[in-house]
């Protein structure tokens, strides 16, 4: 299974070291310059991690916001 990489701490299914837990995620493409910034995750656990206030502050469509 491959590794997914996420900065977005305040989702569910995030995971130490920036890794995605989700068994599948949706992804859509952006025009974002930060969206190709670190292409396949590659130093994506040095990366900080930016939690989003709701799904649409994401490019992933998998987000669920974390329960406190």
């Amino acid at each position: 299974m491959a590794t997914i990489k996420c900065t977005v701490s305040n989702c569910t299914y995030w995971r130490q070291t920036n890794n995605c837990g989700a068994e599948q995620i949706l992804v859509t493409s952006s025009r974002s310059p930060l969206a190709a910034l670190e292409r396949h995750g590659a130093g994506a656990e040095r990366l900080q991690q930016t939690p989003i206030q709701a799904r649409e502050d994401s490019l992933c469509y998998t987000f669920d916001t974390k329960e406190r």
